[in-house]
């Protein structure tokens, strides 16, 4: 009578490693994250601002390339710039207005999707704007801007 080999007990314990490293692996590929990475490069937002006066209003934020454009519809043209990216949080900076009117932001996005950012005008405004992704943010129509440098009934500018 042929008696079979048993395994070695290191053998049994190194199968069992690697077929727990390979579900490991298996469940963690199959629950990788969905969500964005907090960068806005490329990105529209959809924004509620609240501004000093108890006011508040929509506009759109439109990022372009890090170190690039940045445009807020209902306010201009200007610049932003990225800080710092984590896995789930972007700081940035950015300025955007027109003529005799400029607002400086400060914000934050995450990989949600949600961004939350102070600005501060030239004439010490100041403003809270929340918002999220949305790529099809059309608050304004691009013939009736809100805002314009010499009209103060602005909402940026009260």
């Amino acid at each position: 009578m042929t008696r079979l080999a048993r395994p070695f007990p290191i053998a049994i314990a190194m199968a069992v490693i690697a077929a727990g490293l390979a579900a490991g692996l298996l469940l963690t590929v199959g629950t990788a994250r969905a969500s964005p990475l907090p960068d806005p490069s490329n990105e529209v937002y959809e924004v509620t601002v609240f501004d000093a006066f108890g006011g508040q209003f929509q506009d759109c934020f439109r990022f372009g390339t890090a170190g690039g454009s940045f445009q807020v519809d209902g306010l201009g043209t200007g610049t932003w710039f990225l800080h710092s990216v984590g896995q789930y949080h972007a700081y940035w900076e950015a300025t955007a207005g027109g003529g005799d009117f400029f607002v400086d932001f400060a914000g934050e996005t995450d990989s949600t999707g949600y961004l939350t950012a102070h600005g501060l005008s030239n004439f010490g405004d100041a403003f809270l704007v929340l918002g999220n992704v949305n790529p099809n943010c059309n608050v304004f129509k691009p013939s009736k801007k809100p805002w314009k440098p010499s009209k103060p009934s602005s909402p940026w500018r009260r």
